[in-house]
């Protein structure tokens, strides 16, 4: 992610394209899969989903309903992925 400031959509395939083949993965397969229709779909069901839970920026992560949003440690995770369990009687 250290590129991500540099990547603008006019670069953004071509980044797919390095980004794939640094993975070992086919590039020509991910460069097409942005202009897959059914894809596109998906993303965009689960753009709308996380708008009407009310998450407006990532990252977010929802824990039993609680948001932990951009900037959070760990440990405050970890305390309310620990909380939730508690409250559901998994420990």
């Amino acid at each position: 992610m250290a590129r991500r400031r540099t990547i603008q959509p006019e670069t953004f395939e071509d980044w797919v394209r390095e980004f794939a083949t640094r993975n070992k993965l086919d590039a020509a397969r991910a460069a097409a899969s942005l202009n897959d229709p059914a894809l596109a779909a998906a993303v965009e069901a689960e753009f709308q989903e996380g708008v009407a839970r009310g998450i407006a920026r990532t990252p977010t992560a929802l824990v039993n309903g609680v948001p932990f949003i951009e900037t959070f440690t760990v440990e405050e995770i970890s305390q309310g992925i620990d909380q939730a369990l508690k409250e559901h009687g998994i420990q």
